[in-house]
């Protein structure tokens, strides 16, 4: 007896029994998977099993377009917003000169510093930012990769500097790069994308006020093209706090949408072939209308569910403190703003967990850079394991000593947008002015309206409506790793109904 095996126009053939055909090699004729029973016959996939195939790979791969892009989608929901505020020319800044509240919807923002943000397109040409000195801040590309710090943990060392721009085709137009450094004494930058963005922050004065960090904003930040040097526009500071905006991607099939959009403006090597070959098996193509190859409805409610898991239930290798599984933090694992790890792959769910959650990388974010960079930890749960609910109240205990050279803070969020918690007193935030125990400990707690019933309790206003996990920020650590909170704790349960 033959067997036949068609491929194309060419014919094989060969004897039973002549060759030996490994088991594992073959597909039998029957397949059970968690997905579906798939039937063959000698190894051709019967039309139901093609169909229901083919569906999963678009889904796998509309979903994974979705994860891998998370990134650059919030950097063009963070542009976008800006620019739907006004911010539109290098010579404007949204400034939070009151600071940031629950107002404005953007990752894990505080207001407890002093937010200034510019997004530029330099598809226009080179821009020059000249920095304020005690300041804070980084900028990043369209795919929230890191091109520079600025302030203290910057090249301009926290006095100040004059960073050039470049677009990645730039061609010497105005000098080298090494010539504009010399002739501007700047820190000079080429950006493989032409869209990029700049978070940057000022400080409390000791006394607990921003005025001086407001002014020395105003004074010293500028903004413009390098072909306005010689006679750069004046400054422009757009006061923003209070004000609505939103600068988060959508969860939804918008989402393709944007990610659509960012593609279109940027040169298509800033994607890989591989990255790029993905997005064009769903239909993104640089160049080309976007006409969706799969159900980016389903793909994107499944994306979304696995980003929030990955997030919102991180496993123990996020854990800050070991054998505390309340504090996780993306940059544990492999304290590297690029999630790279120790072995050079890149560690898949702390680019999610991070970027799901919050807004702007930099290396001071990662590492130990002692009274210049910032350090975050968040809780999701409480100390059973449960997810923090904003119809409870709970309390904890920040040991005293808190190591932040400049300020910490702890602040609660919206689960649903990742943003300052909406709670009716437009701060969501415990820091400077807390309230300390004689030991130099801080208890806090968490209600659904705010009860202060001893001074020396700090509490923390909750939404009836809204369930926002609280996180613990620690800023400028000047001693790292010695502050560990505890987990959280359900004082009581109350009714929806009543305070």
């Amino acid at each position: 007896m033959k067997k036949l095996i068609i491929a194309g126009t060419a014919a094989f053939s060969f004897s039973a029994g002549a060759v030996q055909i490994p088991e594992n090699i073959t597909t039998p004729d029957k397949v059970v998977t968690s997905v579906g029973t798939f039937n063959y016959f000698d190894g051709y996939l019967d039309e139901a099993g093609t169909t229901r195939a083919l569906e999963l790979l678009q889904l796998q791969r509309a979903s994974q377009v979705f994860l891998d892009h998370i990134p650059t989608t919030s950097m063009y929901a963070f542009t976008e917003g800006l620019t739907a505020a006004g911010q539109k020319q290098p010579n404007q800044v949204l400034l939070f000169e009151d600071m940031m509240d629950d107002q404005t919807l953007l990752l894990t923002a505080n207001n407890d510093t002093v937010y200034f943000l510019g997004q530029y397109d330099l598809s226009r040409g080179p821009v020059v930012l000249q920095t304020p000195p005690d300041t804070l801040g980084f900028i990043d590309d369209a795919r929230f990769h890191h091109i520079a710090d600025t302030g203290r943990a910057g090249a301009d060392k926290g006095q100040g500097g004059t960073f050039i721009l470049l677009p990645p085709d730039y061609d010497n137009h105005y000098g080298s790069a090494e010539q504009l450094k010399n002739k501007h004494n700047a820190f000079v930058y080429q950006s493989p994308s032409y869209n990029i963005m700049m978070l940057n922050r000022g400080f409390r004065d000791q006394n607990g006020n921003w005025d001086k960090a407001v002014a020395n904003i105003k004074a010293n930040m500028k903004g413009f093209y390098l072909a306005d040097i010689d006679n750069p526009p004046a400054m422009q500071f757009i006061k923003y706090t209070g004000k609505e905006t939103n600068t988060i991607h959508a969860n939804n099939q918008d989402f393709y949408q944007e990610l659509n959009a960012a593609v279109q403006r940027e040169p298509a090597q800033l994607y890989s072939v591989e990255e790029r070959g993905l997005m064009e098996s769903i239909g993104i193509v640089k160049g080309q209308d976007f006409i969706p190859k799969a159900d980016l409805v389903q793909a994107a409610a499944v994306a979304n569910a696995q980003a929030r898991a990955v997030t919102f239930r991180p496993d123990d290798s996020f854990n800050v403190y070991p054998g505390n599984p309340q504090w996780t933090t993306p940059y544990e694992p492999n304290p590297s703003h690029d999630y790279v790890t120790e072995n050079g792959g890149r560690n898949f769910d702390a680019m999610i967990y991070f970027h799901y959650y919050a807004t702007g990388v930099s290396p001071a974010m990662a590492l130990d850079f002692l009274e210049k960079g910032s350090k975050y930890a968040a809780a999701f749960h409480d100390s059973t394991g449960a997810y923090l609910d904003g119809g409870l109240h709970y309390t904890i205990t920040i040991p005293a000593g808190v190591p932040a050279k400049d300020f910490w803070s702890f602040t609660v969020y919206d689960t649903q947008t990742r943003s300052m918690l909406v709670n009716g007193s437009k701060s969501s935030v415990i820091g400077f002015d807390a309230q300390a125990n004689k030991d130099g400990s801080i208890p806090c707690t968490l209600h659904r309206s705010v009860r202060r019933e001893s001074m020396k309790v700090t509490g923390l206003k909750l939404s009836a409506a809204d369930h926002g996990p609280p996180s613990f920020v620690t800023m400028d650590r000047s001693r790292p790793g010695l502050i560990k909170p505890g987990s959280w704790v359900i004082l009581k349960k109350l009714n929806h109904k009543n305070d």
